[in-house]
Order: C-alpha cells, then sequence, then structure tokens
C-alpha cells in the first residue's frame, strides 16, 4: 500500500510540475487540477460503459455487437444478402469479432479497479468467459470472429493476438 500511495503522489506531483513548466501553473493549482481531472476521467469512464451497456450489448445473446453506429443504432443485417453491410474494420456486421471483446474486457478490468460496481464487476465475468469460453480454441489459438450466435467462424488466426489475450485474461481473473 505504501508503494501504491508513493506512486500515485509521484505521478500527481510530475504532473503538477508539467503543467507549472508548460503553462506556468502554480505547483498547488497543478495539484488540484490533477486531482479534479481524475474524477472527471473516472465520471467519463462511468458514462462510456452505461453507453456501451446500453448500445453495444447483444441482449440476449452472448457478448457485444460488432455493427453499431456512432450514435448506438444498430447496422441492419440481412443474413440472406449476398453483400452483408460491414462494419468499420470490414466485418460482417452481425459477425462478433475477437478484438473489440479483449479490448473490451481490458478496459472493463481496468475500470473495475476504481469503480467496484456490481453490474460492472458481472459484465467483466462474462466478458472473461464469453472470451475464453467461445473464442479461445485448442491448442491455444482464438477465432477471430463469431456468428451472432457466438458459433466460430471460420478463418485465420492472429498469433499476436493469441499472445495478447493471454495476459488479458489473466489480468481479468484477478
Amino acid at each position: 500500500e505504501l508503494a501504491i500511495c508513493a506512486t500515485d503522489l509521484a505521478e500527481v506531483i510530475g504532473t503538477a510540475i508539467g503543467l507549472n513548466l508548460i503553462f506556468g501553473i502554480p505547483l498547488e493549482i497543478g495539484v488540484i487540477i490533477t486531482a479534479l481531472d481524475v474524477f472527471l476521467i473516472l465520471y467519463l469512464q462511468r458514462l462510456g460503459f452505461r453507453w456501451i451497456e446500453a448500445h453495444y450489448r447483444d441482449d440476449p445473446n452472448p457478448g457485444y455487437l460488432g455493427g453499431v453506429r456512432r450514435d448506438g443504432s444498430r447496422i441492419p443485417f440481412d443474413p440472406e444478402s449476398v453483400r452483408p453491410p460491414l462494419d468499420a474494420v470490414g466485418h460482417p456486421s452481425a459477425y462478433k469479432a475477437m478484438n473489440p471483446h479483449i479490448h473490451l474486457l481490458e478496459a472493463y478490468t481496468e475500470l473495475l479497479r476504481a469503480w467496484p460496481d456490481p453490474l460492472l464487476r458481472r459484465r467483466t465475468e462474462e466478458l472473461l468467459l464469453f472470451v475464453r469460453d467461445r473464442f479461445y480454441v485448442e491448442p491455444g489459438a482464438l477465432h477471430l470472429l463469431l456468428t451472432p450466435e457466438g458459433r466460430p467462424v471460420p478463418g485465420p488466426d492472429s498469433f499476436g493476438h493469441d499472445v495478447e489475450t493471454t495476459f488479458l485474461l489473466l489480468a481479468a481473473e484477478e
């Protein structure tokens, strides 16, 4: 605990010194700005969590949607279409991609450390199980895409994501 406090104190003082050097702000005011900045970021993270849950979560199916517009509306998907609409990275909009799920798991894990909200904890645990049980496949590779129902879509492997996901799963388990 002492080491954590010392690290946090160094970050606050370092930021205050940076504000002083760049903008000429007195150190005392820089410390106050830094503290307020932390609360603002935590508030914005909570708003982001609520937006994601309201627009991106695929209830009642497992996981999160891939085809969502910036305004939160879903990109229409017709499974009979020869050319289905694509999400921002070029996947069919109804598919669930591994990359957003692992990075959402990473973001939720970090937010949970600062904001121990019961719903956030439950969603983090659900994401952990979803990534582990749906995307992961023996002998240690990951499916890149799942159907809307959560079934794997055959395709290539991304070794770097396999390694990264291992670390993210371990961090989320803590």
